[in-house]
């Protein structure tokens, strides 16, 4: 069974990944096109050093010294950062709002669509710069998260709210958070209802399955702990236990079935024989090994009236392959011989080939 997604599990996984993203410094591109790419398609937006005639420190000294602040590095994670150097500002189309500046900014906060949210014509402290980008961040994919709810995917909206909290955004935008991902465990609570007409029906395995979803896609909220408490509930019921134990066989049986019915339908006689012998005796208490029971013998019938209709073609072919079984055991390639001898007994079963066939299965046995 999956973890069960709990407030307490995904407080945990803040402050893991925080500690890790405290320990790891920061990837910077230099080409700022890329960024803008690597921005749109990942869904972070942009942090942007310029480096020259505005900005007195070097490049190397500017990023040391956001570097050295726990919540630039946790932050920074969700943003593309990109530097652009030697103050070739002009140069680059998609920067052309830093030109309309009336000084020339040395750092900017820039979202999906390319447009600056903050410009700085300082740096500012790397705390600071922190929170404003957690406040970005926030903005931006909170109005993301109510779109993507509102489309029904609550899900990924979920998800994203989750995200905005890991950044430690500004009061507001983390009770904005809250209270998304509080309405929408309400909405996955009511979908738990849903539940008892598969129950009533003794679909235990197709409602322990649509709970585990309740409970990965609302994770963190009232409606994953609801639903873990109904898995629970379950689990500790020997008779739905082995009834779910029982549907996931028939289940698995079924699956084999149909690989050995696409086996037969493309002519893989030997394929089939083994998918069928598989469900048979593997499955041997399901609906399935009924099914492939019949089907088996129906094969091994249809294999049967063809010899009749063609011996002669019956003496080609197993001569042939009784050859090729011999020259395997021979050379002690027993798996080889075995396949060819189980051939034989298969596409032209009761006939004098199959009987010999046999007896030389029973000695390699």
């Amino acid at each position: 069974m999956r973890i069960l997604q709990t407030k307490a599990y995904w407080a945990l996984v803040l402050v893991i990944t925080a500690c890790a993203v405290a320990a790891e410094g920061s990837t910077w591109e230099k080409d700022y096109a890329k960024a803008l790419s690597a921005s749109k398609a990942s869904g972070h937006p942009i942090v942007v050093l310029l480096d020259g005639v505005a900005n007195p420190k070097s490049m190397k000294d500017t990023v040391a010294s956001l570097e050295q602040s726990d919540d630039f590095r946790t932050v920074s994670r969700k943003f593309v950062l990109v530097q652009v150097e030697g103050f070739k500002i002009s140069q680059i189309r998609e920067l052309d709002w830093c030109t309309k500046e009336s000084e020339p900014p040395v750092a900017a906060i820039v979202d999906l669509d390319g447009k600056p949210v903050k410009t700085y014509t300082e740096l500012p402290a790397a705390d600071d710069m922190a929170q404003d980008m957690a406040q970005a961040f926030a903005d931006i994919t909170l109005d993301k998260a109510d779109y993507t709810a509102a489309a029904g995917d609550d899900k990924s909206a979920v998800a994203m709210y989750w995200d905005v909290l890991t950044v430690k955004p500004p009061l507001p935008a983390a009770e904005r958070a809250r209270r998304a991902l509080s309405e929408a465990g309400r909405r996955g609570r009511l979908k738990i209802t849903a539940v008892e007409p598969m129950l009533e029906a003794h679909e235990f395995l197709k409602a322990r399955r649509y709970l585990e979803d309740i409970n990965s896609s609302y994770a963190g909220t009232e409606a994953a702990t609801a639903a873990a408490e109904r898995i629970e509930e379950m689990t500790k019921d020997s008779s739905i236990a082995a009834e779910i134990a029982a549907q996931e066989r028939e289940e698995e049986a079924a699956k084999t079935l149909e690989k050995a019915r696409k086996a037969a339908a493309d002519g893989n006689a030997e394929d089939a024989r083994i998918l069928y012998s598989k469900v048979i005796n593997v499955y041997g208490d399901t609906e399935a090994a009924k099914i492939a029971s019949q089907e088996s013998a129906q094969s091994r019938k249809a294999s049967a009236g063809k010899a009749a209709a063609d011996p002669g073609k019956m003496k080609q072919d197993c001569d042939n392959w009784m050859a090729l079984a011999s020259t395997a055991q021979a050379n002690d390639h027993q798996t080889e011989a075995i396949k060819w001898y189980k051939k034989i007994v298969d596409t032209y079963p009761g006939s004098s080939y199959a009987d010999e066939a046999n007896k030389k299965l029973k000695e390699l046995k």
